[in-house]
């Protein structure tokens, strides 16, 4: 029983490298600036592959606690790109408006838990040139009412990842919804449970939360 589960594995494995040579041979060009959904791409591809090079590093070893955190990272990661071209113009605009006001923000943050607090500040960060495009984009990633940072790239109205799904499904069809609708069922519900440090991850992860027949015959 054992060596079939693990011949299946293999041959998944060995499938999964196909797909990142793959990925790794169609990012291998130079990168067109001109061109700045294709610019996007690379950015994007660039961590894609990365990630599924650790990926694929981890499920060779048996660590499927932190393989699930990876595969959530490559899921999110291709679901943003993929969203972002099914309406470029408006999409990389705002991914790189967000990415603008972070950087700034960056240079003077704090954080206070209770009585605790910590911070870090760049010693030049008051010579920084507040730029109308810097202005506009710290403002569209401010809540209006609480005066707080808005975390998520989309902005206000907030896109969850099936949402982006959808819209990805809506622009590319059916059997691309698909591509992202079988990993979010099979990575999503189980990785936000490990990332999140729940006792349900943790026995996930230890091949414990399954049903009474299918746990282990042996401590």
């Amino acid at each position: 029983m054992n060596v079939k589960v693990n011949n299946k594995l293999r041959s998944l494995q060995e499938a999964y490298l196909q797909h990142i040579n793959f990925l790794k041979k169609v990012t291998n060009h130079e990168p067109d600036v001109k061109d700045s959904l294709k610019m996007m791409y690379l950015l994007y591809a660039t961590r894609i592959i990365e990630s599924s090079d650790t990926l694929l590093l981890l499920s060779v070893h048996n660590k499927l606690n932190d393989a699930y955190a990876i595969a959530r990272m490559v899921l999110e990661l291709s679901t943003n790109v993929t969203f972002i071209a099914s309406k470029p113009t408006e999409l990389i605009d705002k991914s790189l408006e967000y990415a603008h006001q972070k950087m700034y923000r960056d240079l003077d943050r704090n954080l206070k838990v209770g009585d605790i607090s910590f911070g870090v500040k760049f010693n030049g960060v008051d010579a920084v040139i507040m730029t109308d495009k810097l202005e506009n984009s710290i403002s569209k990633f401010t809540n209006d009412k609480t005066g707080e940072e808005i975390r998520d790239w989309t902005g206000v109205d907030k896109k969850t990842i099936t949402q982006k799904i959808e819209k990805i499904t809506e622009i590319f069809g059916e059997e691309i919804g698909i591509a992202f609708v079988a990993p979010m069922f099979v990575v999503y519900r189980y990785s936000s449970e490990i990332l999140h440090g729940t006792t349900f991850g943790a026995m996930h992860s230890l091949g414990l939360a399954k049903m009474k027949h299918e746990t282990p015959k042996t401590p």
